[in-house]
């Protein structure tokens, strides 16, 4: 499947630093050329490393 085709995560609201992520702080959108939405289990509890703005693709950075 073409990578446009697939979707990546993204925050459907801002997330600030050390803030525990969950479900509902996740959107899934096209292209699928940042990380990838079968992760999203492990982004799910993490505690976010930075402020994140709302409609940022996620990087395994974002997260420890």
């Amino acid at each position: 499947v073409n990578a446009t085709h697939r979707r990546s995560i993204i925050t459907a609201r801002p997330i600030s630093k050390g803030r525990e992520i969950s479900i509902g702080d996740l959107a899934f959108k096209r292209p699928g050329t940042y990380m990838s939405v079968e992760r999203y289990e492990e982004v799910l509890g993490s505690k976010a490393t930075r402020d994140i703005a709302e409609g940022e693709f996620l990087d395994e950075k974002d997260f420890e």
